[in-house]
């Protein structure tokens, strides 16, 4: 531990830990951000302390570049720890009871069908897993059911070479191996490109129901947008990101949809919310429609400009609402049943840290949670130059101990 923890780690608020929870126990399963001399000063993020879920203090995650990457790509890896030897391990899961033994690991592998910069999210081997060629599986659990439960990612011989599909094994919960989330080819996509599709299954109806990925002249191309196949359902193609009617959030009306924005250039683009009589004109951005969960029609999610950010940049904005005041509430989630009080707010905040362009993602006092310590942090490294970023969704009592926390890299 001693290793990878400097003194910087411990005095500045960069390292600042998970607070304790009456559902995490004292010190188990908290993500935290600590310096390392692998990394330098601010590059060693994301570190899991000590719990016994997860085993000694010497498991952590970190940061750490690649050469198949090249400069402004990075690759998670955990550490050296006794548990798990040499540091050649990315992304490993240290053993929990949940988990079973220490060969339950994530580790990131480079894939010759991906070529040199791009690389696979692969299980490490496992008695409860089988062989390394399962990827992205997730390990058993109360909540899940069997092993056989599990998200594994697959190559495909109709994306060709790079490309490469999530499926979802099955399980007594899913039914039969055609309820899964498939990536397949498109003949509007060309060679490298392809498209998220909702296999049949009768929780979901008809194979039609399918969200895929479409090429945009903003992203030119290697980008593209998530766009929702043509369905009976949907309507038409040209709907971006559109979300599905649903009791919850009313009309068909309600739709996100993805749109391009000066402020961001050539290849950016914004997660704009389609127009709809509940939130009037098209300058709504990542709007979260109303619900019962949510309150009334005024929590509201925006994607808004920041100088913090520059000109490529933008700050995920809360627009103005009753329930938060002023616009400058960021990522703030709305009092509902499920949380308690107004209180448990997740909120945005800058951060002396990170300077200028950083933030946390930082958990309002709640009585669920205890204290304002408790947050997570959204952080830039050296490696992902100026306009990437990363961010850890919180555990909840809903998934269990507290072992179930779901995490994405900004940018690869």
């Amino acid at each position: 531990m001693d290793t990878f923890c400097s003194a910087r780690t411990r005095v500045t608020p960069g390292a600042r830990k998970l607070a304790v929870s009456p559902q995490f126990g004292t010190r188990d399963a908290l993500w935290k951000l600590a310096a390392s001399p692998q990394l330098g000063t601010r590059d060693a993020l994301w570190k899991l302390t000590a719990s016994p879920q997860f085993g000694t203090g010497d498991a952590l995650w970190k940061l750490a570049a690649s050469p198949q990457f090249g400069t402004r790509d990075a690759l998670w890896k955990m550490a050296t720890s006794p548990q798990l030897g040499t540091r050649d391990a990315l992304w490993k899961l240290t053993a929990s009871p949940q988990f079973g033994t220490g060969d339950a690991l994530w580790k990131l592998a480079a894939s010759p069908q991906f070529g040199t910069r791009d690389a696979l999210w692969k299980l490490a081997a496992s008695p409860q897993l089988g062989t390394r060629d399962a990827l992205w599986k997730l390990a058993a659990s109360p909540q899940l059911g069997t092993r056989d439960a599990l998200w594994k990612l697959a190559a495909s011989p109709q994306l060709g070479t790079r490309d490469a599909l999530w499926k979802l094994t099955a399980s007594p919960q899913f039914g039969t191996w055609d309820a899964l989330w498939k990536l397949a080819a498109s003949p509007q996509f060309g060679t490298r490109d392809a498209l998220w599709k909702l296999a049949a299954s009768p929780q979901l109806g008809t194979r039609d129901a399918l969200w895929k990925l479409a090429a945009s002249p903003q992203f030119g191309t290697r980008d593209a947008l998530w766009k929702l196949a043509a369905s009976a359902q949907f309507g038409t193609r040209d709907a971006l990101w559109k979300l599905a009617a649903s009791p919850q959030l009313g009309t068909r009306d309600a739709l996100w949809k993805v749109a391009a924005s000066p402020q961001f250039g050539t290849r950016d683009a914004l997660w704009k919310l389609a127009a709809s009589p509940q939130f009037g004109t098209r300058n709504a951005l990542w709007k979260l429609a109303a619900s019962p969960q949510l309150g009334t029609r005024d929590a509201l999610w925006k994607l808004a400009a920041s100088p913090q950010f520059g000109t490529g940049d933008a700050l995920w904005k809360l627009a103005v609402s009753p329930q938060f005041g002023t616009r400058d509430a960021l990522w703030k989630l709305a009092a509902s049943p499920q949380f308690g009080t107004g209180d448990a707010l997740w909120k945005l905040a800058a951060s002396p840290q990170f300077g200028t362009r950083d933030a946390l993602w930082k958990l309002a006092v709640s009585p669920q949670f205890g204290t304002r310590d408790a947050l997570w942090k959204l952080a830039v490294s050296p490696q992902f130059g100026t306009r990437e970023a990363l961010w850890k969704l919180a555990a909840s009592p809903q998934f269990g101990t507290g072992d179930a926390l779901w995490r994405r890299l900004g940018s690869l």
